[in-house]
């Protein structure tokens, strides 16, 4: 089951250091629990981050899973900053510009891929595309995803 979870790491830090990012995070979604588990996190500046769960249908992570696209946070728009207070990755991590990009294996989001920055830079279209074919890849490898669903069920329900 380890060799699931280091290859996923390995593509996760490979993506953080593609698109420049100083955060990158795996968030499994668990149907049982109805509940996001951030189980890899690259680049993190709080210990919290890796125990923190989240419902896959609030903010902007709901909106990455129901979409099935990325979703970014612009911190321009209107109402950028109550979506980062009542996002705990976003303002644990203290993360100024974030896209979030949903990883899918087959026909069913398996989780998601947090890719943030700490200093207002947004993403450009050429980083997001960058990161949808990442996340395409890691979707694509079904083999990892099933060790690490099997390592999952031993997981704590939050």
């Amino acid at each position: 089951m380890e060799r699931a979870k280091e290859a996923i790491l390995r593509e996760v830090k490979k993506l953080r250091r593609e698109t420049e990012s100083d955060f990158a995070g795996l968030g499994l979604l668990d149907p049982a629990s109805r509940r996001v588990t951030w189980r890899i996190v690259v680049g993190s500046v709080s210990s919290r981050t890796p125990n923190m769960t989240q419902r896959p249908s609030v903010g902007l992570l709901g909106m990455a899973i129901r979409s099935g696209t990325p979703v970014c946070f612009d911190p321009s728009r209107p109402g950028a900053e109550r979506a980062r207070t009542e996002d705990p990755i976003l303002l644990a991590e203290g993360l100024a510009a974030a896209v979030f990009l949903p990883v899918r294996t087959g026909s069913d989001t398996a989780g998601v891929l947090l890719l943030g920055r700490r200093l207002t830079k947004d993403y450009t279209d050429a980083e997001i595309a960058r990161a949808v074919r990442g996340t395409r890849a890691l979707g694509a490898q079904e083999e990892w995803w099933r060790e690490l669903s099997a390592e999952a069920a031993g997981w704590p329900k939050r």
